[in-house]
């Protein structure tokens, strides 16, 4: 048995050199590591569709839980509205790192679906608490009425935990001044 691996060791075993008598002397060559072939570089996108269906097709790779939270992210960066009823599945991922990733990415978006994305985050029961204390924050980024009346529902209704009570009444005053009136740039009450 000995003898038959001490064989299998000398015939994969490097090539002896040449003796200088025997001929001209070869230098050999160090080996080159095998490089693993690249894939292609993907084609420029022509045009939003394409970009849509790349970004989509990242997002539903197998991958670790940082790469997906960072492809959903990716998302946002598009600025197309159609990936928000995606982004709204992926709110229910069991993974808390790409919950959060989805709720940044709708956050970024002010249209009227993403505020209703935002508000159903926080009527589901799945979501964990932190993503639905995220979401509410995110409401006030969409400035609209209803983001408000949402927010004050909140605030003032006996269904919800008092975290998330005590999160849309600090997001009502971060976000909008106390009188009512629609906010003004800067975020500073008007003065009468």
């Amino acid at each position: 048995m000995l003898a038959a691996l001490a064989a299998l060791a000398l015939a994969a075993g490097p090539a002896s050199k040449t003796p200088a008598s025997l001929g001209s002397p070869k230098q050999e060559e160090p080996a080159q590591p095998r490089a693993c072939p690249q894939p292609p570089p993907a084609p420029p996108c022509p045009d939003a569709d394409t970009a849509l269906a790349r970004a989509l097709a990242w997002v539903a790779e197998p991958a670790p839980e940082e790469i997906r939270a960072i492809a959903v992210e990716d998302l946002a960066f598009l600025g197309d509205p159609r990936a928000l009823n995606m982004l709204a599945m992926l709110i229910l991922d069991p993974s808390p790192a790409v919950q959060l990733a989805a709720v940044r990415a709708v956050r970024a978006y002010p249209t009227p679906r993403a505020e209703e994305i935002l508000a159903n985050v926080v009527r589901h029961p799945y979501p964990s608490e932190p993503v639905k204390l995220f979401a509410l924050e995110s409401l006030a980024f969409q400035r609209s009425r209803n983001a408000r009346q949402f927010l004050e529902h909140i605030r003032d209704g006996s269904q919800y935990s008092p975290r998330l009570q005590s999160a849309a009444k600090q997001t009502l005053q971060r976000g909008w001044p106390s009188s009512g009136a629609a906010p003004t740039p800067g975020g500073a009450a008007p003065t009468h």
